[in-house]
C-alpha cells in the first residue's frame, strides 16, 4: 500500500476527466505573427481633402469668421488614413492645400489661395511693406477688411514664407516673410495651367510680367514644377504620382537622362518604404553612371529596363 507516484496520480486523474475512449484530437493549429512597418499612404488623405470644400475661407463673408467649418479633425484622419498622428500631421503642415482652423484641417483650393495672394500683393504694395518684413497684425487686419479670414491669410503666408502656425501666437511686433521664389512658382503655376508654351522664351517674358514688380524669374525657379522637353516645349508637372515607379515612369517619358543634381529636386513627396533612404529608391529604380567613365563628369540617371 504505497503511495502513488506524481506521474502515476496525474495519468488517473486524466482518465477519470477524459470521455469514453479518451480525448480526441481533431487539429493542431500553429500561427506566427509578423509585424513589418509599411510606408505611409496618403491617396486617402488626398481624396478625404479633395472632396471637401474650403468653406469659402477666402471669399466673402469671412470677417466675422463665424461661417460653419467642414474638414476633418486629426482623430478622424488617423483612422481613415495609413500613417501614423505624426506622419499625418507633418503631411498636412507639408503641404500648402491643408489648412487647420480650430480642430479641424480643412482645404484651400487654389482659387481661393490664388484669389487671396492677388489681394495680400495688392496691399503689400499699398503700404510700402517689405516682404521679408511683413507686420503680420497689420497685414491679417488689413486683409480681414477684405474678407480674408485671418486664419486663411496666415496659412498662405506660411506657404509661401515664414508665420507662425497659430493665429494666437501672433502680436504686434510679430514679423512675417513671404520668399520671392515661392511666390514666382506660384505666378508660373497659373499661367502654366492656363494655356501651353511650345517655347520656354515665350514663357518666359509673360511669367516675367506676371510677378510683382521688383522681383525676378529664372528658369531654375521651375524645378520639381517644368521643364523642357527636346523639342524645346515646356512640359508642366501639375501633380506628380507618390510612388516611385510612376514618377519614373513620367519624369523619364519626358527627359530619358536626368543629372543626379537635378533629379533630387523633383523627388518631394515620394513614398520611401520605411528603412530607405532616396539613395536607396534611387538604386531600385535607376542606373546610375558617369559619362565616358570619368568622376569628373555629373553623375547620371537612366531608367531600368525591368
Amino acid at each position: 500500500g504505497g503511495t502513488p507516484g506524481p506521474m502515476t496520480q496525474m495519468a488517473s486523474a486524466s482518465a477519470r476527466s477524459s470521455p469514453p475512449g479518451g480525448l480526441k484530437v481533431c487539429t493542431i493549429v500553429s500561427e506566427n505573427w509578423e509585424i513589418e512597418e509599411i510606408a505611409p499612404d496618403f491617396k486617402m488623405l488626398d481624396e478625404l481633402l479633395g472632396a471637401g470644400d474650403d468653406g469659402d475661407l477666402g471669399g466673402s463673408g469671412q470677417a466675422g469668421g463665424e461661417d460653419p467649418i467642414v474638414g476633418h479633425t486629426l482623430e478622424e484622419l488617423v483612422d481613415m488614413v495609413q500613417g501614423s498622428e505624426s506622419e499625418i500631421l507633418e503631411e498636412l503642415q507639408r503641404r500648402g492645400d491643408a489648412m487647420q482652423v480650430g480642430d479641424r484641417w480643412v482645404r484651400v483650393t487654389e482659387a481661393s489661395a490664388s484669389a487671396l495672394i492677388d489681394v495680400l500683393v495688392s496691399k503689400v504694395s499699398e503700404n510700402g511693406w517689405g516682404w521679408g518684413e511683413l507686420p503680420l497684425e497689420r497685414v491679417l487686419a488689413c486683409m480681414e477688411e477684405e474678407e480674408f479670414r485671418r486664419e486663411t491669410t496666415l496659412h498662405v503666408i506660411r506657404v509661401l514664407g515664414t508665420a507662425p502656425m497659430f493665429l494666437g501666437s501672433v502680436t504686434e511686433g510679430t514679423v512675417g516673410s513671404i520668399v520671392e521664389k515661392k511666390l514666382c512658382v506660384h505666378y508660373a503655376r497659373k499661367l502654366l495651367r492656363k494655356k501651353a508654351y511650345s517655347k520656354l522664351e515665350p514663357f518666359m517674358e509673360e511669367w516675367s510680367n506676371t510677378v510683382p514688380v521688383g522681383m525676378e524669374v529664372s528658369a531654375e525657379m521651375l524645378e520639381g514644377l517644368a521643364l523642357q522637353d527636346d523639342s524645346g516645349a515646356v512640359v508642366f508637372f501639375d501633380k506628380l504620382p507618390r510612388d516611385p515607379k510612376g514618377r519614373f515612369d513620367l519624369l523619364f517619358r519626358v527627359r530619358p537622362r536626368w543629372k543626379a543634381a537635378e533629379l533630387r529636386a523633383w523627388l518631394e513627396g515620394l513614398t520611401i518604404s520605411p528603412g530607405k533612404q532616396v539613395d536607396d529608391v534611387l538604386e531600385d529604380h535607376l542606373h546610375s553612371y558617369h559619362p565616358q567613365g570619368s568622376a569628373d563628369n555629373p553623375l547620371m540617371y537612366v531608367r531600368k529596363i525591368i
